[in-house]
């Protein structure tokens, strides 16, 4: 579409540093040379969960991007959204990706604490 190609000339010219996953990154665009892709959204699929995060993981030689990342904004307020962020920790841990948590745990499962 115009949008997803206006978008990646944007990241391409360094206007854009960042993106946050929308309809834009679900098929169809390669964008090699995004550093950082936010996920902010439900799914749960395999294909979407391996689809959004191959576009930030592409070396881009031109740019000297050697890594991308992906931060998965896993909501842990609302079950059915939890239950999609398992699913897509589990297709991570199965594609053999590394994760991290914003508090050095292995598992993101919230400490709760009142």
């Amino acid at each position: 579409s115009q949008l997803r190609e206006e978008i990646r000339v944007q990241i391409e010219e360094g206007i854009l540093k960042h993106l946050i996953a929308t309809g834009v990154c679900a098929t169809g665009v390669s964008i090699d040379d995004l550093p950082v892709l936010v996920w902010a959204g439900g799914g749960s699929s395999e294909i979407k969960s391996t689809q959004v995060p191959g576009r930030v993981c592409r070396i881009h030689a031109a740019s000297e991007k050697s890594v991308g990342i992906l931060i998965d904004c896993c909501d842990q307020f609302d079950r059915k959204f939890e239950n999609h962020g398992d699913a897509r920790c589990r297709f991570y841990k199965k594609h053999g990706w590394p994760q991290f948590y914003d508090d050095g745990r292995k598992s993101r499962k919230p400490k709760v604490q009142f």
